[in-house]
């Protein structure tokens, strides 16, 4: 496991120890042990970690200036846009990266959220074609 984070999800993120996660990934999926625990574990980072995902909640902690990285699958980022535009909120402060996976991020979504915020995505997904490596 700490080889996918240490050739991974570091580098992906560019996870480093002065980074806040704000996570509210459910921790029985493997993107979030292995990003949001282990990954934060590795580097020394510190998190917050929700209970439950609130598009209200987050947006008003992302607005807090505490946090740098936010973990997320694409339904999340289709409801923090969507509250977002409507109640006008147009900032995440000190934000520096979103990060997407578990399923694929549609590109409209991608283009709109980026829009919206003038936010740095990373999307991270396994290749939907099979690799072979060779020694």
């Amino acid at each position: 496991m700490m080889v996918i984070v240490a050739a991974c999800w570091v580098p992906i993120c560019t996870l480093n120890d002065k980074d806040v996660v704000l996570s509210s990934l459910p921790l029985f999926h493997s993107y979030a042990l292995n990003l949001s625990v282990l990954g934060v574990l590795a580097v020394g980072a510190s998190e917050h970690i929700l209970e439950r995902f609130s598009p209200d909640k987050i947006l008003e902690l992302l607005q807090s200036g505490k946090y740098s990285v936010f973990p997320g699958v694409p339904t999340m980022f289709h409801y923090l846009l969507q509250r977002a535009q409507e109640s006008g909120v147009h900032r995440l402060a000190d934000t520096r990266l979103c990060i997407s996976a578990g399923a694929i991020m549609p590109a409209a979504l991608n283009r709109s959220f980026e829009e919206h915020f003038g936010q740095r995505w990373s999307t991270a997904m396994a290749s939907p074609k099979p690799r072979r490596w060779s020694p």
